[in-house]
């Protein structure tokens, strides 16, 4: 990933796993495991990827927040944000990076 969030909410690698016949999706990175996630086929080689993940922050406490991946697999380019789901946080995390497919 690059264009990444310096305060450790966006990871510098991420994995993805699309089954487009059930139309499920499971998402990895290098902060965390794989975990299930909602997955959607936007069209024209675009899909978006969603999973929500509880995260402990540097200032104590917890964060639940959600992380959305939108793949183009047309020019092999990945967009990722994270928004917090509760609280009164300002910031949107994202990064820009490239992808490749795997079989």
């Amino acid at each position: 990933m690059t264009k990444q969030d310096a305060h450790g909410w966006i990871a510098p690698e991420y994995g993805f796993q699309i089954d487009l016949s059930t139309a499920s999706a499971m998402a990895a990175s290098s902060y965390q495991d794989w975990v299930k996630a909602k997955f959607k086929d936007r069209g024209a080689n675009r899909y978006r990827i969603v999973w929500n993940l509880d995260r402990k922050m540097v200032a104590g406490g917890n964060a639940r927040v959600r992380y959305q991946a939108n793949l183009n697999t047309s020019d092999n380019t990945v967009a990722v944000r994270m928004a917090f789901l509760r609280g009164n946080f300002a910031n949107k995390p994202y990064g820009v990076g490239t992808c490749s497919k795997v079989k």
